[in-house]
């Protein structure tokens, strides 16, 4: 068995990967799903299937505000330190 795996090995999905990787690259900032959107490269309906998944398993917050709503990562996350030393 190869043992070079590349985190997206662990991560097949590139959206998912992108986003993973956004979050934990910006640990402190919030985000609006265009502003993801644009910044992965990727339109609005791909990634909120993903986002979704990702608010349901507790890896990123959500926040009402001004009509938007806002993701950021959950940095109580209780895999947080071991996913942001696959990702590295």
């Amino acid at each position: 068995m190869n043992s070079k795996h590349q985190s997206r090995d662990i991560f097949p999905d590139n959206i998912y990967w992108r986003l993973v990787k956004l979050f934990l690259n910006q640990p402190y900032s919030q985000f609006y799903q265009s502003q993801i959107a644009q910044e992965i490269r990727h339109k609005n309906g791909a990634i909120q299937p993903s986002l979704k998944k990702l608010v349901k398993t507790g890896f990123i917050n959500i926040q009402l505000s001004r009509g938007k709503t806002y993701y950021s990562l959950n940095n109580q996350f209780p895999k947080l330190t071991l996913i942001s030393q696959i990702i590295r």
